[in-house]
């Protein structure tokens, strides 16, 4: 078997290698070096250089895997906070927040009284039975809105937390 006589790229200690090994150890630095041929000559090339390239090429895919990852995360939240968005007559949108919900059990509250204070008159008065059951279901509708809001602002409140 013919020998090659090279020399460390690390250090430039000389190293003698067989002819066909593609990879070696200095004995002098302790360097892995890979053997490079070509038609005309050989030459050695220091691994540990190529290793800290791959390193960090491995730390950069991690931290795009990761941007990645938050992304979709803030991408699925926008989603979903879609779903609890209140949109008013204008058609412009707004989170179901405390002082949302606030103005509404207050609107509802002055809205259930008028209601009973409807229901009981019609009641009372002998007026016909459609009036009075025009009130229970407006009183039906306010109550059911304002559970529907409350339950809203609170999912969203969760989904916010959550996120």
């Amino acid at each position: 078997m013919e020998m090659l006589s090279l020399t460390c790229n690390n250090c430039g200690a000389p190293i003698n290698v067989p002819e066909d090994a593609n990879f070696v150890t200095c004995s002098h630095c302790g360097s892995r070096l890979e053997i490079k041929h070509t038609d005309t000559a050989s030459y050695t090339k220091v691994l540990e250089r190529i290793d800290d390239r791959t390193e960090h090429m491995s730390e950069d895919l991690q931290a795009i895997k990761l941007q990645n990852e938050l992304e979709q995360v803030d991408r699925e939240w926008q989603m979903e906070r879609e779903r609890y968005l209140v949109r008013n007559k204008n058609g412009s949108t707004s989170t179901p927040d405390g002082g949302n919900i606030a103005v509404g059990v207050i609107g509802a509250v002055l809205a259930i009284g008028f209601l009973l204070f409807w229901i009981s008159s019609a009641a009372t008065m002998g007026a016909p039975g459609f009036f009075v059951l025009f009130g229970v279901g407006m009183l039906v509708l306010v109550v059911v809105g304002i559970i529907s809001s409350i339950s809203k602002a609170d999912g969203y409140r969760n989904a916010e937390q959550d996120y």
